[in-house]
């Protein structure tokens, strides 16, 4: 999947694709992108900072497509560390 997101023409669908899923906050859209992409065995192996020796999920490229995603959405006035916070929690 990662491969995939990094091509540049499959990253902008799938930011666009994202920024289609709609929450009444930004804590509640990112919880729903990220439910919608990932299973909780493949989240368990990652920490946003990559801590407690698991992997850097803020490296990874649907990170990336995740903070695109919030700021072509409705949300498009959330900082950066708004939408940090939101995925570490």
């Amino acid at each position: 999947m990662e491969a995939k997101i990094k091509s540049d023409t499959n990253f902008q669908k799938q930011v666009c694709e994202l920024a289609r899923i709609d929450g009444k906050s930004l804590k509640n859209m990112i919880y729903k992108i990220i439910k919608g992409v990932f299973d909780n065995k493949i989240l368990i192996a990652y920490t946003y900072y990559g801590l407690r020796s698991k992997d850097n999920f803020s490296l990874l490229a649907v990170n990336k497509a995740i903070f695109g995603a919030c700021k072509k959405s409705n949300l498009k006035s959330s900082s950066d560390d708004e939408i940090t916070t939101a995925i570490v929690k």
